[in-house]
């Protein structure tokens, strides 16, 4: 069965690392991705993290009702 999950990304730029982005699950808070240089691979970090989460033997909660601005996760169950 597939399972979306609502995700924010966090946009952050310094001089030294340039523009980076962060992907923080709000109905998973102990999964929170890697910084990544593009937003395809946050993307990516975040499905991986939540495969691994489910490999791990955690249950997955039910996905809260999306906001404004997230995008969907799709992980298979």
């Amino acid at each position: 069965m597939k399972t979306l999950y609502p995700a924010q990304f966090k946009e952050t730029s310094s001089k030294t690392s340039g523009t980076r982005y962060r992907v923080f699950l709000r109905d998973i808070p102990e999964i929170s991705g890697d910084q990544n240089k593009l937003y395809v691979d946050a993307v990516n970090t975040a499905i991986d993290a939540l495969e691994r989460y489910l490999a791990s033997g955690q249950k997955l909660p039910e996905p809260s009702t999306p906001k404004n601005g997230d995008i969907m996760l799709e992980v298979t169950t």
